[in-house]
């Protein structure tokens, strides 16, 4: 473990977290679409543990989408950090939206669309080192 980040255990395809702060272990299972959450204290097994979706899509709403606030939705096994960006059809980097750490499970983010973007089809796509989830929304003026 390292202090409350997420550690792949390489055999099982597993990660691994131990906060300190609350003496509290997650380990998370992926499956093919989803993962089974399990959540250790020092009593035991917490009754509440979580299936989490493992959609391969970034969904974008609303879809056609002007300038202005959209909404990104996408779920990852662990936590990663990488960067979340807008492609156009040529395959050209036209934003970064966001980068820095993602957390495991469903993520869940708005923010702006450029105003520099001309009306046409994207494709949005969030890559880490060990990660790459797409999706595909319009720009309309």
């Amino acid at each position: 473990y390292r202090n409350s980040e997420f550690t792949e255990l390489p055999a099982t395809g597993c990660t691994f977290d131990f906060n300190h702060a609350t003496n509290t272990a997650v380990i998370a299972v992926p499956g093919p679409d989803m993962a089974l959450v399990i959540r250790y204290t020092s009593s035991g097994v917490e009754s509440e543990c979580a299936s989490i979706s493992l959609s391969n899509t970034v969904t974008v709403s609303p879809n056609p989408a002007s300038p202005g606030q959209i909404s990104l939705v996408f779920s990852l096994h662990s936590q990663v950090t990488g960067e979340l960006s807008v492609y156009d059809l040529t395959g050209r980097k036209a934003a970064i939206l966001q980068t820095g750490s993602f957390v495991a499970g469903e993520n869940s983010i708005t923010c702006a669309l450029p105003s520099s973007l001309p009306s046409g089809i994207y494709s949005v796509r969030f890559s880490a080192p060990s990660v790459s989830i797409t999706g595909r929304f319009v720009v309309v003026d």
